[in-house]
């Protein structure tokens, strides 16, 4: 680093931030600590002025790539998180029981699935069937082959009793603590 000549071509001043002497740097030295040959402060030697404007036209083109993507990335988002949930909450407020039967429905459905879905395949499997073409065809179910009757009953009742089960253990999982909350209150 030097002292205030005038610069050269390739060299770039620029102030010193502890006594204001204007210093003069090249640009390889750009990014570096140095000493004010003045007051002999530390200072970072700032970038030149063509790597200051290379710095800013890719910081205008990061921007502009960053804010497009944020646009392209917000379509989506907008479309299907916003709006639903916006529309949800309005609904939420306006009419809570037709949320709650919107809900109740929907947990209807999905139990039915689960209890359900062997049934739904209405065919059972014949082991190795072929289509009208001589290929295997997996999904040649025939719901009336033996076992898979026995599957599909057993399955039932399973899910029967599984959904009772769950009924009695959130009845009694909740007289429990009704009843240790109780006790908690009348323990002094």
């Amino acid at each position: 680093m030097k002292s205030s000549p005038p610069p050269l071509r390739n060299e770039f001043t620029f102030d010193c931030p502890g006594c204001g002497q204007h210093i003069s740097a090249e640009p390889s030295e750009a990014g570096t600590m140095q000493t004010c040959p003045s007051c002999n402060e530390a200072l970072l030697v700032p970038g030149s002025v063509d790597a200051d404007e290379e710095l800013y036209t890719y910081s205008f083109f990061t921007w502009v790539e960053r804010t497009l993507m944020k646009m392209i990335l917000g379509v989506p988002r907008f479309i299907f998180w916003v709006i639903p949930r916006e529309v949800f909450l309005f609904l939420e407020r306006a009419f809570p029981w037709l949320v709650r039967l919107v809900r109740v429905c929907i947990l209807f459905v999905v139990w039915l699935a689960i209890v359900l879905w062997p049934f739904a395949l209405n065919h059972g499997y014949r082991g190795f069937a072929f289509d009208q073409l001589g290929y295997p065809d997996p999904w040649s179910i025939d719901i009336n082959h033996g076992w898979f009757v026995v599957f599909c009953w057993t399955w039932l009742a399973l899910s029967i009793c599984g959904s009772f089960w769950g009924i009695a253990y959130i009845v009694f999982r909740k007289r429990r603590r009704r009843k240790k909350k109780e006790a908690e209150q009348a323990a002094p």
